[in-house]
């Protein structure tokens, strides 16, 4: 297959991953990463669209005249404040003599997105909470059921359209196209579920510099969203007031959070700000997700996050039991970079894109499939 392109537009970073199987053992994907100094972008929402196009362009041009890549189309990754999350119920009317089947199910997925009209929103995921027969109580899978009524419970995640229309702006200002758009948080959330099968239940944050995403994923499915605009900038900033340092040298100390002890006098206390910072920021997106309650009483939370928080991620996993660093959702093939757990939300990104258009391919589709994350444990075939 030919290479696909990434990009994920974060706050402190542009990213471009290429992704591509390995020719001698199929099953394996080849991932290579490049990444430029965001400029122009506050919690992941472009604020300078032109500062935006030239670090994106200084993206795209290193790649191609340093690496030879050539670079025709991107899938898109984009997170923040401008996506959010909501619960909606969605019915079709069928012959009370019929099975229901999955046209029907196929029938709800496409009426909702043909209804979801709105001049400020624009769809990126749709994901089946459950279903609903006549009066029946909810249940995962409807098909074999008998009924008139077809209701289901959906999740849908959306965007703002202005938020999307700058980002696609961006990018194809410098002559490259946008294949399709993804929420990064959802992809990532998606993508480490179906590479764990055994955690039917966890919380995913992505911990950027000026804001921190989450996801509460349970029961096989996504259930709620949150944003919350505060992250790594604000244990920099803490660090910076707590030793009387510059930005820059509480940036420094940050970056090296795992190795403070052996090169910093005041180890502990880099470890003490850094921790209740991060765990503040951990406590209050928990309780903006609604599940503060359920993180209590142990549910794993599956911590990720950009290359200047890497060492913190690693180091807050270190000190938490019930964190878990995500690791690459694929096979890499051994001429693949080694990635740390900052990476682990571009990578999530490039296994969500590539399952998609392949997908895509095969329902000669790529409209609908993009909508529908279609893991086996989790669908079971519905969407």
């Amino acid at each position: 297959m030919k290479p696909i392109f990434i990009i994920e537009i974060g706050s402190s970073k542009i990213t471009l991953a290429r992704v591509s199987r390995n020719k001698q053992h199929c099953q394996d994907l080849a991932c290579e990463i490049l990444s430029v100094k965001a400029s122009g972008i506050s919690s992941g929402k472009i604020v300078e669209i032109k500062a935006a196009q030239q670090a994106i362009q200084q993206l795209i041009d290193r790649a191609e005249s340093d690496y030879d890549w050539r670079i025709r189309s991107v899938y898109l990754g984009i997170s923040g404040s401008g996506v959010t999350g909501f619960t909606d119920r969605y019915k079709v009317i069928g012959e009370n003599t019929e099975t229901l089947n999955i046209n029907d199910i196929s029938r709800i997925k496409k009426e909702y997105i043909t209804n979801f009209s709105t001049k400020e929103k624009e769809l990126l995921h749709l994901f089946p909470v459950g279903y609903r027969v006549d009066d029946r109580d909810w249940l995962s899978n409807p098909l074999g059921f008998r009924g008139a009524v077809l209701e289901a419970k959906l999740f849908c995640v959306v965007a703002k359209t202005s938020y999307v229309r700058d980002a696609i702006d961006s990018i194809n200002r410098c002559g490259i196209k946008v294949a399709d758009i993804f929420c990064s948080t959802t992809a990532s959330t998606c993508a480490f579920s179906d590479a764990h099968l055994e955690l039917s239940e966890f919380v995913y944050v992505e911990l950027g510099q000026d804001k921190t995403d989450a996801m509460l994923f349970e029961d096989r499915g996504i259930k709620s969203k949150a944003t919350l605009e505060l992250g790594g900038r604000q244990i920099t900033s803490d660090l910076a007031h707590c030793f009387g340092s510059t930005h820059a040298e509480a940036e420094l100390l940050k970056l090296n959070f795992r190795t403070a002890s052996s090169k910093h006098s005041c180890e502990d206390k880099v470890k003490l700000v850094i921790k209740e910072r991060a765990n503040e920021i951990l406590r209050l997106v928990l309780e903006k997700l609604g599940s503060q309650s359920r993180t209590n009483q142990g549910l794993p939370i599956v911590l990720a996050g950009g290359s200047a928080q890497g060492e913190v991620l690693a180091g807050l996993s270190s000190m938490n039991p019930q964190i878990v660093i995500p690791r690459p959702e694929f096979k890499l093939s051994p001429s693949s970079q080694s990635f740390g757990p900052e990476f682990a939300a571009i990578l999530g990104l490039a296994s969500f894109a590539l399952r998609s258009q392949e997908e895509a391919k095969s329902l000669h589709n790529r409209s609908l499939a993009s909508f529908f994350w279609r893991a086996n444990h989790y669908l079971k075939g519905l969407f």
